[in-house]
């Protein structure tokens, strides 16, 4: 690796078990990204050879490995701890995020914690999934429900299928877009208020065991509401 002028220090740091001093130096960090990048390539560039059988495998070559074994990685932004779309296409079709339903359960008993329901659902054997505390009457109210949000649409329903078998909780299915709205509210000030009531409608609903199954229409009507606002606050801008 020929480094820029400045940058020789580097030569000797890389070499060294202390060279850990050097980290955070924008230069150094560039060295690192560039030495873990052509590591990596040379892993793809293998496992690429591997796949072919062995009377097609030719020996790697003594030099750097080639950009054709990550081009398929190439015009991507990558985001971190992103839960459902890990990248933007800088070129070529978009990623199609997977956002399976999300259960929204009720009935809990006082004092419940996220951490509570969460350790119940391991129990059940569904992992650790994402539990989000709902306290419609106030920050520091007593939780009234909780969204449940899974990786995969499988897990999502192998949970509906063992919550409704212990009977313990009340659950309601929500698509992702009804979950979404209800939780984070609408981009505009005029429908925010509206879709931020949807979780209090919901706590309030769950409380009559009669209307509990209504629950995601009036949460998709809510929705409606809220989108048809912000169409229409687009259109007068424009």
């Amino acid at each position: 690796v020929n480094h820029a002028p400045g940058c020789e220090a580097y030569a000797a740091a890389a070499a060294s078990s202390s060279s850990s001093s050097n980290a955070h130096e924008a230069g150094y960090d560039a060295f690192m990204t560039g030495v873990v990048f052509m590591g990596l390539m040379r892993l793809f560039e293998i496992e690429g050879v591997a796949q072919r059988s062995r009377w097609q495998q030719p020996l790697l070559p003594a030099g750097p490995p080639g950009l054709d074994s990550v081009q398929q990685y190439a015009w991507r932004q990558y985001f971190a701890r992103s839960k459902h779309i890990e990248y933007a296409a800088l070129q070529g079709p978009e990623m199609v995020p997977n956002r399976p339903e999300v259960l929204f359960l009720t009935k809990f008993s006082n004092g419940t914690r996220w951490q509570d329901i969460q350790k119940k659902l391991s129990q059940l054997g569904l992992g650790r999934p994402n539990v989000s505390m709902v306290r419609a009457n106030g920050l520091n109210t007593q939780p009234t429900g909780a969204y449940v949000t899974f990786q995969t649409a499988k897990a999502a329903q192998k949970a509906l299928q063992a919550i409704r078998a212990t009977k313990n909780w009340k659950v309601t299915v929500m698509t992702y877009s009804d979950y979404f709205f209800s939780k984070h509210g609408g981009s505009s000030s005029t429908a925010a208020p509206v879709v931020r009531a949807a979780p209090a409608a919901v706590a309030a609903a769950a409380e009559e065991p009669a209307v509990a199954g209504d629950l995601v229409q009036q949460l998709q009507q809510k929705t409606a509401v809220a989108r048809q606002r912000q169409q229409q606050q687009l259109e007068e801008q424009q």
